[in-house]
């Protein structure tokens, strides 16, 4: 099974964390949560801690930003169909 797409639901500490791995390790991701608050939270987030690795020199400007391009968010769990793998991560 090739998996291009992942998708991540909840979007809490541990859904943000595993997206962020995911996405720095190249695979486009779909964090889905029903909170359009928690998610425009946890990209703050995500942002932030690659921006802290650029700052300690771990990862290029670029590196960062083409991971950040591979992160979508959405709050309709009726976009997950399109990814090859689901991660639940909610409590």
């Amino acid at each position: 099974m090739n998996v291009s797409k992942i998708g991540v639901v909840g979007s809490g500490q541990m859904g943000a964390g595993i997206a962020q791995t995911a996405i720095v390790s190249g695979y486009d991701v779909l964090l889905q949560d029903i909170s359009a608050a928690q998610l425009s939270k946890a990209q703050a987030g995500i942002e932030k801690r690659l921006g802290r690795s650029v700052e300690k020199g771990r990862m290029s400007r670029e590196d960062a930003d083409a991971a950040l391009a591979r992160l979508q968010l959405a709050e309709d769990p009726q976009a997950l169909g399109a990814c090859q793998l689901v991660v639940e991560a909610v409590t």
